[in-house]
């Protein structure tokens, strides 16, 4: 059976309007959507965000044998697209480490 891991990055969302907030989180996940796309390691991807707590958790499915390469993965990919949505890190603060770092069937 092929494995992979599911990571989970929570990120605080802290500048903007609450508005601008869903149109950042909705661009970041076609960014992500993309990036999917086009990266054999990334099998996919869930995006949900709280409005009233300003935070987004991104959870990535990322074939790779290492946790540790399959956290830096997910951490890179969620960093990509919010630098290509514009707002840069400083508007998303993530986390390093992940919430949650799970192993599941591939």
């Amino acid at each position: 059976m092929t494995v992979a891991f599911r990571i989970s990055l929570r990120a605080t969302i802290v500048g903007g309007s609450v508005e601008r907030m869903a149109e950042s989180v909705a661009a970041v996940a076609e960014h992500l959507d993309d990036i999917q796309q086009h990266t054999h390691a990334f099998l996919g991807f869930t995006l949900s965000s709280d409005r009233k707590a300003r935070t987004a958790l991104f959870n990535m499915y990322v074939d790779e044998d290492d946790p540790e390469d399959a956290v830096s993965a997910a951490h890179s990919w969620a960093t990509t697209a919010i630098i290509a949505v514009g707002d840069g890190t400083r508007g998303w603060q993530t986390y390093a480490h992940p919430e949650e770092r799970e192993r599941v069937p591939a």
